[in-house]
């Protein structure tokens, strides 16, 4: 058996959701901006 089968039974399982994605591209967005603002006059 592939190690993958281990975790991986369709290509269902490597389908993102909606939710997960929007998470993660808000967390970006947080990261991106708190970097930028680390310069201060």
């Amino acid at each position: 058996m592939s190690p993958h089968r281990n975790h991986l039974q369709s290509s269902d399982d490597l389908v993102t959701t909606y939710a997960a994605t929007r998470a993660g591209f808000v967390a970006l967005a947080l990261e991106k901006n708190r970097r930028a603002w680390t310069f201060t006059f």
